[in-house]
């Protein structure tokens, strides 16, 4: 079997493959075992899943509850705008 490269993907490839410190013919047999395999591209197999803005968080704890948010925007608000007024 021939594979039919165009100019840019002739040198791409090597540039790549100099990149992850293998040889072309190496990194072909990489991305042809992945696909083999069921992976539709090596960069798949490697990606995490993106997590939600909820797992980013957690380390962080429980947030403020409502309670606490309505007395700290009282606080922020107590003096809003009546400093001007004399």
């Amino acid at each position: 079997m021939t594979l039919v490269l165009s100019e840019m993907e002739e040198t791409k490839l090597p540039k790549r493959a100099t990149a992850e410190g293998t040889t072309v013919e190496a990194l072909i047999q990489g991305a042809l075992a992945s696909i083999l395999a069921g992976q539709s591209s090596p960069q798949e197999a490697s990606r995490e899943t993106p997590k939600s803005l909820l797992g980013l968080w957690a380390e962080f704890g429980p947030g403020p509850s409502a309670e606490e948010i309505d007395e700290n925007r009282a606080e922020m608000f107590a003096s809003f705008g009546r400093e001007d007024i004399l």
